[in-house]
């Protein structure tokens, strides 16, 4: 498996991974990457019982802010329920 992100802008890039695909290109462990997911470290979509890690909270997990995000606000990551709307972490506490 190519274990590189790539950054250009070429219009086949992929814009989400799985968690375990998400968790080859850190170097950890599936079963670790889905820790990450459940402690709410790595942000996901969720697409009915699927979790896809977003390229670009993928990048800042590891640094790296894209280009088209680096103004963004917000200290929490958000969590996207394509059968819900996007709830912070601490939304979710809430129970809103």
């Amino acid at each position: 498996m190519d274990t590189t992100i790539d950054t250009g802008p070429t219009g086949n890039e992929r814009l989400v991974y799985s968690v375990a695909e998400a968790g080859a290109l850190l170097g950890i462990s599936r079963a670790f990457a889905y820790e990450l997911v459940a402690r709410g470290e790595l942000p996901v979509i969720r697409l009915g019982r699927r979790r896809l890690v977003p390229k670009a909270a993928l990048m800042a997990f590891i640094g790296l802010e894209p280009a088209n995000e680096a103004g963004a606000t917000g200290s929490e990551p958000a969590v996207v329920d394509v059968h819900k709307s996007v709830h912070t972490p601490a939304q979710r506490l809430a129970g809103s």
